[in-house]
């Protein structure tokens, strides 16, 4: 798959409704608020969690910034 092919496969996963609604809001952004509020951010298993939630996200929205850079196939 091309760079501008996983951005676009990338797109389509925001748009279907299961996976915005498992992965976008209840893994990311409802366990990053869980975590940071409720739990003790000291934590090395809570940071583990922050850190798993962070990458996520970094490598899902990675691929869909990089398809939109014109100097990519």
């Amino acid at each position: 798959m091309t760079t501008k092919e996983k951005s676009a496969a990338a797109l389509r996963l925001i748009e279907n409704e299961d996976f915005a609604e498992l992965i976008l809001k209840d893994f990311i952004k409802e366990g990053l608020i869980r975590y940071t509020i409720e739990d003790n951010v000291r934590s090395e298993a809570v940071q583990d969690e922050l850190i798993a939630r962070r990458i996520v996200h970094e490598y899902f929205f990675g691929i869909i910034t990089a398809g939109e850079r014109p100097d990519v196939s």
